[in-house]
């Protein structure tokens, strides 16, 4: 008798970054059990990577307690999508990454089906509500972590089965030549470039470009000259941002080139807090990085959130290397006046790439996260 087809792995991430390392991960899938369906919540990348999207990363993709309440009948759309999938394919793995609020839901309702559950990366409960370890200790069969410092905050917390596969952002590729990028923005950029990085959620971005815009016509008056290159994040729309950008009198150029590119280049960028705060670090650019929340959701955030700094590159350094703008500190002059700072104290900008350099060497060194991410995650199929 032939064997058994197999039933596929499910792969469900929950935002740009996490498509991203979703599409590397179904490649190192791939390429170690070739012909095995993937299907799951994928973005653009990881449809590109060969995922079936039965639900769209963009349809979760929602920052915010607030937030999520007005986006929430798209969000259980979503969720019981993938659940019908999961019930009529009994995907023999389920790999989730990250977006905790909807994977952690998810992985109840997997596990108790019998289908073993990989978490990639983590969520960050070293910086808020630890207690939702116990949820992962029921539920989730491994967990992959990348920074070095989770695998002991795990283990410490009774996650024996974790471990630590290196940051996913250290797997891509180094940047072409800075001359080649800067052909590639276009013809007659100003010899002062400056980044607008607004987040890769749709509520994120409408709620930041406005600041950044005026931001950047601030920062025009005072260097005439200077360029703006906005990077759109795959999850977005680029004739919305597009419209949103209408009108501005600046010289920006909107693109969608890897924002990793983009940051290679430029003296200076405003990054909203994320994942892209890495990416920036991990490009060597000098930044100023901001959030804004709606005011219900900061307030319930101040009293969940038990770390100093929001920002993911600043965090893994311990300590503000690069300024952080927040609520009411979120201000298109501030926002200026910190790029400015940037773009005219050369020690400035010197001492962020000097600990950019010290984020890189604490990341672990060079990459290979999706590969050992998929071989942890078949191993357990082997238990």
């Amino acid at each position: 008798m032939p064997d058994d087809p197999p039933r596929g792995i499910l792969i469900s991430a929950g935002e740009a970054s996490g498509d991203a390392h979703g599409a590397a991960l179904a490649r190192a899938l791939a390429a170690r059990r070739p012909g095995t369906p993937l299907f799951g919540v994928a973005g653009q990348a990881m449809r590109e990577a060969g995922v079936e999207p039965v639900a769209r990363v963009e349809d979760i993709a929602v920052m915010g307690f607030v937030e999520v309440l007005r986006h929430l009948l798209r969000i259980w759309r979503a969720f019981r999508a993938i659940l019908r999938a999961a019930r009529e394919r009994r995907p023999e793995l389920a790999v989730l990454i990250d977006a905790p609020d909807f994977h952690l839901r998810l992985a109840r309702r997997l596990s108790r089906r019998g289908v073993p559950v990989v978490y990639y990366i983590g969520p960050q409960l070293w910086a808020w509500r630890p207690g939702r370890v116990k949820k992962i200790l029921r539920w989730v069969r491994r967990m992959l972590v990348i920074f070095p410092f989770e695998e002991a905050f795990y283990r410490g917390h009774g996650m024996q089965n974790v471990e630590f596969v290196g940051h996913p952002l250290l797997d891509r590729p180094a940047p072409p030549d800075r001359e080649v990028v800067r052909a590639q923005l276009g013809p007659a950029l100003g010899s002062t470039l400056v980044a607008l990085l607004p987040g890769s959620r749709r509520s994120e971005a409408s709620r930041h470009l406005p600041i950044l815009l005026e931001a950047a016509e601030r920062i025009a008056v005072q260097r005439p000259g200077v360029s703006f290159v906005l990077p759109v994040a795959p999850t977005l729309d680029p004739e919305d941002i597009e419209q949103r950008c209408a009108g501005t009198d600046i010289d920006l150029r909107i693109v969608q080139e890897p924002a990793s590119n983009v940051l290679a280049v430029c003296n200076a960028a405003a990054v909203v807090s994320g994942t892209a705060t890495v990416e920036a670090a991990l490009a060597g650019a000098p930044m100023v990085i901001l959030y804004r929340t709606s005011w219900l959701s900061y307030l319930i955030a101040r009293s969940l959130v038990k770390v100093e700094h929001i920002g993911m590159a600043n965090l893994i350094l311990g300590r503000r290397a690069a300024p952080e703008l927040i609520q009411g500190e979120a201000t298109p002059q501030q926002v200026a006046d910190e790029v400015l700072k940037l773009l005219e104290t050369g020690e400035a900008a010197e001492a962020q790439r000097a600990a950019w350099s010290e984020l890189r060497e604490r990341l672990g060194g060079e990459g290979e996260a999706a590969s050992r991410a998929a071989q942890a995650a078949l191993a357990v199929l082997a238990e």
